[in-house]
């Protein structure tokens, strides 16, 4: 199956208590013309790299410089939307079998779910999460989407690549297709995006 399909069909919903799907068609009609992409990666918060100055990165860090520094702290100790976001995947994760089945769906791996994890992990600005909706797709990868005033964004997460395209008002597209190793397109996929968020 292409990954980067982009069908009414491979929106998935769940209505708690029952099953439901829905193809979704205003959501497949405003992104008309945006990519859809895989989104996989195993990186760590771009807080912890040097000011992104022209997309160039110290590739060098460690990760414990993440975790022991006080930005990283703080930012677990008030992160609502990091929060919302975490819940929408765990209620994904728990979709009975049957579930994926009925809809002729294959469930993510559990390094998928621990991808997006992994992912959010790179961010320390709880904002850039704000209403941020977290989808399964079909083709057993997990999709995070934006729409705001300014911009709607796509982020689809597997198991070896990460992608993503920002769409801006009244301009081109923002376009990634990477490995799930390549940290330095994760701090510019934020980079990217918090350009367009009035954070």
């Amino acid at each position: 199956m292409n990954d980067f399909e982009l069908i009414p069909q491979d929106y998935i919903f769940y209505e708690e208590g029952k099953y439901s799907f829905h193809a979704n068609e205003i959501k497949v009609g405003k992104f008309s013309c945006k990519v859809i992409l895989v989104l996989s990666c195993t990186a760590l918060s771009s807080i912890i790299l040097p000011e992104v100055n022209d997309f160039t990165l110290d590739k060098s860090f460690k990760s414990t410089e993440y975790f022991e520094s006080k930005s990283f702290i703080s930012y677990l100790e008030s992160r609502p939307n990091r929060d919302s976001v975490e819940n929408q995947l765990s209620k994904i994760k728990s979709y009975p079998e049957d579930w994926w089945s009925k809809y002729d769906a294959d469930k993510p791996e559990s390094n998928v779910f621990d991808n997006v994890k992994n992912i959010l992990d790179f961010n320390s600005n709880d904002k850039l999460l704000e209403d941020v909706e977290v989808l399964p797709k079909r083709n057993a990868t997990i999709l995070l989407e934006w729409d705001n005033a300014s911009f709607m964004c796509s982020l689809n997460i597997g198991e070896k690549e990460f992608s993503y395209s920002i769409l801006p008002n009244n301009s081109n597209p923002l376009t990634g297709l990477h490995s799930i190793d390549d940290r330095e397109e994760i701090a510019i996929f934020y980079h990217r995006l918090e350009s367009f968020i009035n954070v």
